[in-house]
């Protein structure tokens, strides 16, 4: 084997994003592997929550995970990138809350918070890695918001279109697209 061609040009964004998603049907759940890898997310960690559908996969875990990574390599392959995304196995919410270290940690919820235009303008230091954590179409219980907000999560309004909420799947892509945080990172 030999190298043809030494591939120069920059197409990882400097800035490290986490998507923690909570489980949902899967077949939702391999679109966001989808999209959140067109998207530039480094690694993607699918939770478990209070009112996720984690019972889809019960038994099933490696081989649910092993689809994921194909079709995050398809993704990958389709949008010229050159890092593969971490995807690990289901993690409980308070686990990853537990023991996330990114520099900026945010939820999205649809009772309170603030709104993601605000996230990172107090943040004084530079900004290398955020959690963006989306919970089940359920939504997040009373505990683990309580929980996320003392490890240091901001809780963050839903993007909203004239009012009403916008899909899911939706909202996803367009916050880490949209992302005022990642769009001052890439400029830099």
């Amino acid at each position: 084997m030999s190298i043809l061609e030494e591939l120069t040009t920059r197409v990882e964004s400097s800035l490290r994003i986490v998507l923690a998603q909570a489980l949902i049907k899967s077949d939702k759940f391999d679109w966001i592997i989808q999209k959140s890898t067109e998207l530039g997310v480094a690694r993607v960690a699918p939770l478990v929550t209070e009112y996720s559908d984690a019972r889809r996969i019960e038994g099933r875990t490696g081989q649910r995970v092993n689809r994921w990574q194909r079709i995050s390599l398809e993704a990958l392959k389709q949008c010229g990138r050159r890092r593969m995304v971490e995807i690990g196995e289901p993690i409980n919410w308070l686990d990853y809350c537990a023991h996330d270290d990114c520099d900026l940690k945010l939820f999205f919820c649809e009772s309170g918070g603030i709104g993601i235009d605000r996230a990172g303008a107090d943040f004084s230091t530079s900004i290398e890695s955020v959690s963006v954590a989306i919970g089940p179409e359920g939504g997040w219980s009373n505990q683990e918001i309580n929980f996320a907000k003392e490890r240091g999560f901001l809780h963050c309004l839903p993007i909203a279109c004239r009012r009403a909420r916008i899909r899911q799947r939706w909202r996803r892509e367009s916050r880490t697209a949209s992302s005022p945080i990642s769009s001052t990172k890439r400029s830099q």
